[in-house]
């Protein structure tokens, strides 16, 4: 027999990160977005690119950058402007928090709140865009 299922993939994480944040910071937030969207954006980026029979360079496509995908997904129409724009806040972000000098690799606080919060809401939104939520077919 056939079970299906639902792979919420990193949806529920990215939600569990987002409610710590207030004791925890952002740090895993951010994280968690931007290695989400940059998989999935290569997953789709990768679907694509086999649909339409095309010699691509896989090497080329694995070695590609978060902006770089970001791009190539709002220049194929996968993605929105704004969600070009999101995700280039995203790489911001985490490259802020990933780069600071100081011990605390995390932002709390009411700032980092309005900030970073419609930044993580706007994540999953895109993630969703890129299928990171399937409906899977499992033996039981």
């Amino acid at each position: 027999m056939v079970r299906m299922a639902w792979d919420t993939g990193p949806i529920p994480s990215l939600i569990r990160a987002m409610e710590e944040a207030k004791t925890k910071g952002w740090f895993e937030a951010v994280i968690l977005s931007a290695v989400n969207l940059e998989h999935y954006g290569y997953v789709e980026l990768k679907k694509q690119l086999d649909s339409v029979d095309i010699e691509y360079g896989e090497e080329r496509l694995k070695r590609l950058q978060f902006i770089g995908i970001a791009l190539l997904l709002y220049t194929t129409g996968k993605i929105e402007h704004r969600d070009y724009d999101t995700m280039c806040k995203v790489n911001s972000v985490r490259n802020k928090v990933m780069h600071r000098r100081k011990k605390r690799k995390t932002l709390y606080g009411k700032e980092a709140d309005e900030e970073i919060k419609p930044l993580i809401e706007d994540s999953i939104r895109i993630l969703k865009k890129l299928h990171a939520v399937r409906l899977r077919a499992g033996r039981s």
